[in-house]
């Protein structure tokens, strides 16, 4: 039941790839045995070779069960969460190690600002974005491409597209994502420095 219920997010995350672009979906798989869901899309509908984004991700939840016959479930896709305090130190003492992302669609954040030093990296609008090569992405978003080996820090308007952003930065291949997750409404809320 887990693995189905992975599955169908997993293929919505799929789709929504493929949605910005000619891709088509492959396949689409689970390996119960693993705890792996896979989608392979073509960037080429003709041309099934053409492989434009192949990713697994790991289902949420994993459970053993030990010599002793307990059960223990660890959460796989846990982020470390910042708080108000954590995110403040961050803008005020920033470390080159640590990029914060807010994952809102840039008409949000003309409307309503940043916190400072934030990079915008939209979810709806991109979600393939953290997949692309170094060039393009900075081509695209105005910003230099994260190395695998930054903490990636995701926030958004509540939390919600942060989650996902943080999930998606996972199965792009970084182990360090955290989030934010009281996100722009917090920040406003403990009057948070605001950028324009």
């Amino acid at each position: 039941m887990a693995i189905t219920r992975a599955s169908l997010r997993f293929n919505g995350v799929c789709q929504q790839l493929m949605a910005h672009g000619p891709q088509r979906l492959l396949t689409s798989r689970v390996i119960s045995s693993q705890g792996i869901i896979q989608c392979i899309c073509s960037g080429d509908p003709v041309n099934r070779n053409k492989i434009h984004f192949g990713s697994a991700l790991q289902l949420r939840h994993k459970s053993n069960t030990t010599a002793s016959g307990e059960t223990k479930t660890e959460d796989l896709n846990a982020s470390k969460t910042y708080s108000f305090s954590e995110i403040s130190k961050i803008v005020t003492s920033p470390s080159p190690r640590i990029v914060l992302i807010d994952a809102r669609e840039p008409s949000e954040l003309q409307s309503t600002g940043r916190i400072p030093g934030a990079k915008n990296l939209p979810i709806n609008g991109s979600p393939d974005g953290l997949f692309l090569p170094a060039e393009d992405f900075e081509e695209k978003f105005g910003w230099e491409k994260p190395k695998s080996s930054d903490e990636l820090v995701f926030y958004c308007k509540a939390g919600v597209r942060s989650r996902a952003a943080a999930g998606i930065a996972r199965m792009a291949g970084w182990t360090q994502v955290s989030e934010y997750p009281g996100s722009w409404l917090d920040w406003v809320e403990n009057g948070g420095k605001i950028e324009r």
